[in-house]
């Protein structure tokens, strides 16, 4: 019924026979709320609750049935909000919001801290949960660097593996990892080549590129002396440890 009044207006069963339309926040109000909120925007989605008490509805003009009908249209957003978070996110206490509770007054003021009161929740369980979710993909991400440094893996070995596509790979490994694929696996190669060069110090360069996952020695020397100012054969443990 939403989506046949295109926005303008929202109808109740109970009102379609008889022709009466209660004027409410349409669609497009509820899909930008329910996508804040998804998202974890709190703030987004305060903007969006402001909009809805202060342009949608005019308290004056409402009595208890239009109140009633307001609050249940309060808890189908938030019913819908539940829904996808049960279906996306099972670690989500969803069970713990009691969404019910704004059906439960006729009181306008205090059905807008309500709101916001479970607004407010959602989004701390959705942060919370992103956050254990972020820690998860940067183990095993880490984990598979740790395992194949030593190989000429690409972000696209690593998408594969994490059973994701090119382009969120790049953009969730810049996010948990705190910088981008190519810097960080350089840097990471780098730190264990000085590691080998203190414990193997007449190894060769060749040698020493191929355990790095090189396919040039030409290529390793060029970027250790990127990031550390000098060529691997330059490199001296003793030094730095006097320093």
């Amino acid at each position: 019924a939403k989506f046949m009044a295109k926005g303008r207006k929202v109808l109740f069963s109970e009102n379609i026979k008889s022709g009466k339309l209660i004027l409410t926040y349409p669609i497009e109000t509820e899909a930008k709320l329910v996508s804040k909120l998804l998202n974890g925007n709190l703030q987004g989605a305060k903007k969006i609750v402001d909009e809805i008490f202060v342009d949608r509805i005019n308290p004056e003009a409402m009595d208890k049935k239009d109140i009633k009908e307001f609050t249940g249209l309060l808890y189908n957003t938030l019913n819908r909000v539940v829904v996808q978070l049960k279906e996306f996110e099972s670690s989500l206490q969803c069970e713990n919001l009691d969404i019910e509770s704004i059906t439960k007054t006729g009181d306008l003021d205090k059905i807008r801290v309500i709101f916001n009161e479970l607004i407010i929740e959602i989004c701390k369980q959705k942060k919370s949960s992103e956050q254990d979710e972020n820690e998860a993909i940067r183990e095993k991400i880490k984990s598979y660097i740790d395992n194949n440094y030593h190989l000429d893996f690409s972000l696209d070995n690593l998408a594969d593996y994490l059973g994701l596509s090119f382009k969120y790979t790049s953009i969730l490994f810049k996010k948990v990892m705190g910088d981008n694929f190519k810097n960080y696996i350089n840097m990471y190669r780098i730190e264990k080549a000085k590691e080998i060069l203190k414990e193997q110090k007449d190894i060769k360069i060749k040698d020493l590129a191929e355990k790095l996952g090189y396919n040039s020695s030409n290529t390793f020397i060029r970027i250790f002396k990127k990031y550390e100012g000098i060529s691997p054969t330059q490199f001296n443990p003793e030094e730095i440890l006097e320093k």
